[in-house]
């Protein structure tokens, strides 16, 4: 089976409540499909990821997302994300934070939006 990427934002109080939410939303929406939907609903868990100072939460799970391994060289992947817009002083902390959370089994990544949070990664399908 495969995996697919995914970014789901919910208005919640706590990453922990917005993240219950999202996942029996996705379970909702999607049902069961034995454990490879693509979304949220295979995560059981978050990690909390700092946005920087100047880039919005939309904007940094973009970058972060877009910092995933594809196979290609460093160099390739850093021109890639600055073409895209993504500061050059930002671009080894969203690949070290895509490392992190765009895993198919791992957790998923989690950032504060004003009232919402957005929960994004990579998902089995």
């Amino acid at each position: 089976m495969g995996a697919c990427t995914f970014r789901t934002k919910i208005p919640g109080d706590t990453a922990r409540a917005a993240f219950r939410n999202a996942v029996e939303r996705a379970w909702y929406e999607d049902g069961d499909f034995d454990g490879y939907t693509g979304t949220i609903a295979e995560k059981d868990r978050y990690l909390v990821i700092t946005v920087p100072v100047g880039v919005t939460p939309e904007a940094w799970t973009g970058y972060v997302m877009d910092a995933e391994e594809r196979g290609e060289e460093y160099e390739d992947m850093r021109t890639r994300m600055i073409k895209q817009g993504c500061p050059p002083s930002l671009v080894p902390i969203a690949r070290r934070e895509a490392e992190r959370v765009l895993t198919k089994w791992g957790p998923c990544g989690a950032v504060r939006d004003g009232e919402n949070w957005i929960f994004f990664g990579l998902a089995p399908s």
